[in-house]
């Protein structure tokens, strides 16, 4: 087992009650293992999700406010020195799914109009699940946000049969989580 290095800096960008998304740097050298760091963000006192997005150099955090507060979580994440495999290269297995996902959605964007009609909804609604579920989670949980409402917006295109705007609209929020 090695230590690599940890963020260098964390830039706050936004923050609500629950939740707050930093801009970070690396050493000069030292590639992030994104698995890694991610799991030990998640080891902090309060946190309840963690997601780091390395094109992005973005890592957003969802925490207990009553547990802890973004001054205590920046200190925290910039101490941190996760500890991983040699050899073992986190992020490419962090990004695996979304390319995956964004492989799927892009193939489903171009060839919907060339299946039949009645396969049509059921492909597009495939494709689209994963916003769908994502919206209505939040929905009962965190009541209307930005995630609830990108899936109202994936759910009125499928009902009206608007199969390329639901279909566009899917890709491009795969493609922003990429």
């Amino acid at each position: 087992m090695n230590k690599t290095p940890g963020f260098a800096t964390l830039s706050l960008v936004h923050q609500c009650h629950e939740r707050a998304r930093w801009r970070y740097t690396t050493a000069p050298g030292h590639p992030l293992d994104v698995r890694g760091m991610e799991l030990a963000v998640q080891n902090l006192p309060g946190i309840r999700h963690v997601r780091i997005n390395p094109r992005a150099s973005s890592l957003i955090v969802q925490f207990d406010a009553s547990h802890t507060g973004v001054t205590r979580l920046t200190t925290g994440i910039l101490s941190l020195a996760p500890t991983y495999r040699a050899g073992h290269t986190a992020s490419n297995d962090q990004n695996a799914p979304s390319q995956r996902g964004l492989i799927l959605n892009a193939l489903t964007l171009l060839g919907v109009q060339f299946l039949p009609l009645p396969l049509r909804f059921p492909v597009s609604l495939l494709a689209a699940l994963p916003v769908l579920q994502h919206g209505g989670r939040e929905l009962f949980s965190k009541g209307l946000t930005s995630h609830v409402l990108e899936g109202m917006a994936v759910s009125i295109s499928l009902a009206s049969k608007d199969y390329l705007a639901a279909n566009t609209t899917a890709f491009m929020l795969e493609l922003g989580n990429t």
